[in-house]
């Protein structure tokens, strides 16, 4: 696949997973009553404000190309936890998060291939003992 083609999928998956963050967080910053049931419902209930916060700095830190493997990784961890809350109250499968952690990942992917790539030790590092 070309230079070309990876970047323009990086950008369009980017887009993409930034527009649903920040969709997020209109939803938190409003105090849309849906959500802060959901967010009761995980214990959150008071939240509401700190997350949407939290989440446009994420989509900030990973937007800025100098701190994208931060953001990404910050992300990742946010939509982890969105996942794991999702099953613990009752929410299963929990679809929404898990699309958007492949999303992100196969965005970071397309751009970032050397984040992915397992390392191998060379002999001349590993000591025989």
């Amino acid at each position: 696949m070309s230079d070309k083609i990876r970047n323009i999928g990086f950008w369009l998956l980017t887009g993409l997973i930034v527009a649903a963050f920040l969709f997020d967080a209109w939803l938190n910053l409003s105090g849309n009553p849906e959500i802060q049931a959901q967010l009761a419902k995980a214990g959150w209930g008071n939240e509401q404000l700190p997350l949407g916060i939290t989440v446009i700095f994420y989509c900030i830190m990973f937007l800025v190309p100098y701190t994208r493997k931060v953001g990404f990784l910050l992300m990742s961890a946010h939509l982890a936890g969105a996942t794991a809350i999702e099953i613990a109250i009752g929410n299963y499968p929990p679809w929404i998060p898990v699309c958007m952690l492949v999303i992100l990942w196969t965005g970071m992917y397309l751009k970032y291939p050397e984040v992915f790539a397992m390392q191998r030790q060379s002999e001349e590092t590993v000591s025989p003992e």
